[in-house]
């Protein structure tokens, strides 16, 4: 069973970052670190299962609840929205990796979450081997196809056919590479609906979270029912 904690993250301006932080109760596995999206937070549901594989995979979860919804935040055209991006991310990322020694680091973040997670490559504030899970990633920014593009560590990419940052050419790209997973979701948005009805949006999901389930490996171990 996880220990359900807050950590104090100082992000930018020393603004505290909201965050949860799920620790197992004995060693951990490693540490999955979570960012989400602009709108699409760690509550939604491919994030919801997502924390769910690692805790029973017995991995510690650092969930980056940061919430610029309702704000004119726009970190892709501002470059204070930015830098206050990478600030947070960086601050959490930073405290996630002080709560233990961890064997093995992998970031799975959303949309704005990809944005975030190339910052973090350009400038090296991730671990050497970190895995990564870059989920509708915002492929037509040249920063996060180029740190995609060139990530040699295992690596996996969920993106609906019909997402507004769907490319093609790029998918194609990344497909060609022996490290890297492409999980397409035919006529999939950028929320990872697909179908004009719940029942095939689940089974999209459902699909993704088996797919994920077999890149991720997860040692086997004994599981206990989870908070």
């Amino acid at each position: 069973m996880a220990e359900h904690l807050t950590l104090s993250i100082s992000g930018h301006e020393g603004k505290l970052v909201p965050n949860q932080f799920l620790r197992q109760a004995t060693s951990a596995e490693g540490l999955a670190i979570l960012l989400p999206g602009l709108g699409y937070t760690c509550s939604m549901p491919i994030f919801y299962y997502t924390e769910l594989q690692f805790l029973i995979g017995g991995y510690d979860v650092l969930l980056v609840d940061y919430n610029y919804r309702g704000q004119d935040f726009q970190p892709w055209d501002t470059p204070g929205d930015g830098r206050r991006l990478f600030e947070d991310v960086s601050s959490a990322v930073s405290e996630g990796l002080s709560q233990r020694e961890y064997r093995e680091v992998v970031v799975v973040g959303k949309s704005l979450g990809t944005l975030a997670m190339a910052q973090l490559a350009d400038v090296g504030a991730l671990p050497h081997a970190w895995r990564s899970v870059w989920l509708t990633p915002l492929l037509k920014y040249d920063l996060v196809w180029q740190t995609i593009q060139d990530r040699t560590e295992s690596t996996a990419i969920v993106i609906g056919t019909v997402d507004h940052h769907f490319d093609s050419e790029r998918i194609e790209t990344l497909e060609a590479k022996d490290n890297m997973t492409v999980i397409a979701v035919e006529g999939g948005t950028h929320s990872l609906n697909a179908g004009e009805s719940a029942s095939e949006s689940a089974r999209a999901l459902a699909g993704i979270i088996e797919e994920m389930n077999a890149f991720y490996k997860f040692p086997r171990r004994e599981t206990g029912e989870m908070d």
